[in-house]
């Protein structure tokens, strides 16, 4: 069988229950994998999770020396040390999907790799913050997905913002029918590692737009139109000024539209309003743009006329009769300008805070070091004490093997002295017995006993001696 995976990985010991970090390295192992215990600029980093402490490995850490492990404590974020560090990081779900579909890992020279959820699918993104752009951008690429910063033509998905309505890459995504969503969906999709189907995460059409009414008689019908505009993302407004972005007239007469012509404000009849909630996005405002007034009729609900002859920035005096709207507005401002304040004043006090979480994170990772500074010179001594202790160890296994050696010698010497002393001692009763008349007539008694009896030798004639009897004393 062809090995998928023939890198030397270093898994993650973290957020992985033991069953699952057993499993994991079993797969590896059997596809080619070569698992490794330390970091090395040869590994490849398994994960589970791409933020927070997502590596953690004890050997890693007890095998560094204090300057590396101080440098180690300042990320809270280890996905972060690991990325500085430029080697490849793949999460765990990207094996599984790649033993199930038999394909081998993609050659990702120092990217990062979270799974195949975004396989095939090119994002675009319109109308949002240039760091929001690169979150989404990361974490496309993390699920395998493509990213475009312009518009070519070929993607799959837009992503929206919240003035991502208005722009360009909106109007041409919409007119190819392409599927345009709201950055939640890639956020989700990342979070729970699954393609979630777009239709919940759908840009209401009008997000972003603020629109404006002329020349609409029924009341039913304003209300009607109003409900649905602020239904599908828009604010509504029954006073005409430079921040709305479209009037709604069928008709093309009026101070409104007249207003609307000289701020160069879109004016689109109602159907427009229709068909963009029936096709549930932003259509084109082209077809559906009135023509030039042909008259003006009278309509008393624009809080400003524009003036007819230069372009120039000239204070306008309000009529009797638009009095009272005018103070509605500057009260709604006020009302608008307090909470502006409030806000202000929460912004203030969470900045405060961050700064205090700040010092305190500081504080702690000082105090952290410092622990760890002490428990390490802790550790040292202790090895050094129990180095001192074997040493003696030794040395007293040494002198008691001398004394058993010393021990055994003595008992040696112990038993030939018994023995020496057994032959004294017999020796002792001998001489006792010997100098005792009856014990000498017992041993002479014990001795005739024992020995055969022999004859006494005459000498003969001849001069030699003849063997005559001997009597026993006994």
């Amino acid at each position: 069988m062809t090995a998928l995976f023939p890198v030397k990985a270093l898994v993650s010991n973290a957020n992985f229950t033991p069953d699952e970090l057993k499993n994991l390295r079993l797969l590896l192992q059997q596809h080619g994998a070569t698992l490794c215990e330390i970091e090395s600029p040869e590994c490849v980093f398994v994960v589970k999770s791409f933020f927070g402490v997502c590596y953690s490995n004890c050997l890693s850490v007890f095998r560094v020396d204090l300057e590396e492990l101080e440098i180690t404590l300042t990320y809270q974020d280890e996905f972060a040390r690991l990325k500085i560090k430029g080697q490849p990081i793949y999460g765990a779900s990207l094996f599984y999907d790649l033993v199930r579909l038999k394909e081998p890992l993609p050659a990702t020279a120092g990217s990062s790799l979270f799974n195949r959820v975004f396989k095939g699918i090119v994002v675009c993104c319109s109308g949002m913050l240039s760091s929001e752009k690169e979150v989404i951008h990361q974490k496309v690429c993390w699920m395998s997905g493509s990213f475009n910063k312009d518009f070519l033509g070929r993607e799959t998905h837009l992503v929206v913002g919240p003035a991502g309505t208005t722009t360009d890459k909106y109007k041409a995504a919409a007119g190819r029918g392409m599927k345009i969503v709201t950055a939640a969906w890639v956020h989700d999709c990342f979070r729970d590692q699954i393609l979630h189907p777009v239709e919940g995460y759908r840009v209401p059409p009008f997000e972003g737009l603020w629109f404006s009414i002329s020349n609409i008689q029924s009341a039913e019908l304003r209300d009607k139109i109003d409900q649905t505009a602020v239904a599908n993302g828009a604010r509504f407004t029954d006073y005409l000024h430079r921040d709305c972005t479209h009037l709604l007239c069928d008709v093309p007469s009026g101070k409104k539209f007249a207003g609307a012509r000289e701020w160069s404000i879109p004016v689109v009849r109602v159907q427009w309003l229709h068909d963009c909630v029936v096709r549930g996005m932003r259509l084109d405002e082209t077809p559906y743009l009135l023509p030039d007034a042909a008259g003006d009729l009278p309509d008393a609900a624009v809080t400003a006329t524009p003036p007819k002859t230069k372009k120039r920035k000239t204070k306008s005096v309000p009529t009797p009769g638009l009095e009272d709207k005018l103070a509605a507005l500057e009260a709604q401002l006020a009302e608008q300008q307090a909470v502006l304040a409030s806000r202000n004043a929460e912004l203030a006090e969470a900045q405060s805070v961050i700064a205090q979480l700040k010092r305190a994170a500081a504080h702690h990772h000082r105090e952290t070091s410092a622990t760890i500074k002490i428990k390490l010179e802790h550790a040292q001594q202790q090895t050094h004490r129990f180095e001192d202790l074997r040493a003696e160890h030794a040395e007293v296994s040494a002198t008691l093997k001398a004394c058993e050696e010393e021990l055994s010698a003595l008992k040696l010497r112990r038993d030939e002295l018994s023995a020496k002393l057994e032959e004294i001692q017999d020796a002792s009763l001998c001489i006792i017995c010997l100098s005792c008349p009856r014990a000498i007539a017992v041993v002479r008694s014990a001795a005739s006993a024992a020995t055969p009896p022999t004859t006494k030798k005459r000498k003969t004639k001849s001069g030699e001696p003849e063997a005559e009897p001997i009597k026993s004393c006994g």
